[in-house]
């Protein structure tokens, strides 16, 4: 056999070696699944549409709208003011500091839940706090706010 054969599998073999005697790294500031578990089941984590179009209305200085979706579906259509961080950039070390400001009700939305519910696991698992999700994305937004269905002729004052 070739001596360069030989060489570089004695230097695989010490390396791989190497990697058995390393300690493995732990995370501790990550999220652990038990505690992302029991926050996932918190509803407390959802906006609704009307509470989100209030503080736009209200222009709440602490709302972040993030729009989770390719850059293609933000420009056709998004909220006022929302910024676009698609999901596949959403831990790149550019938004973290926007995301991670102790201020913020950083409100989280795509056209449904669940690229919004993706983000917001992300962002839980990197301890990041203050972080929603709006039940229904656009989808609910287009029912309930630029839509929404009429109320009845008999309905009180607190329907209408």
């Amino acid at each position: 056999m070739n001596k360069a054969y030989i060489v570089l599998a004695a230097l695989l073999i010490l390396l791989g070696a190497g990697l058995v005697i390393l300690p493995e790294r732990d995370h501790p500031e990550e999220a652990s699944p038990r505690d992302l578990l029991g926050k996932l089941r918190d509803p407390s984590r959802f906006v609704t549409t009307d509470e989100v179009a209030r503080m736009i209305i209200e222009q709440d200085p602490t709302l972040l709208l993030v729009d989770v979706r390719d850059m293609y579906d933000y420009l056709d259509y998004s909220l006022p003011g929302a910024h676009n961080i698609q999901l596949q950039e959403i831990l790149l070390y550019d938004w973290i500091d926007s995301l991670a400001y102790p201020r913020s009700k950083i409100v989280l939305f795509s056209n449904g839940d669940i690229l919004a519910d993706q983000a917001w696991i992300l962002l839980k698992r990197e301890n990041h706090k203050n972080i929603h999700v709006m039940k229904g994305g656009l989808n609910r937004w287009f029912e309930t706010i630029i839509t929404p269905e009429p109320p009845a002729e008999v309905a009180g004052n607190e329907e209408i």
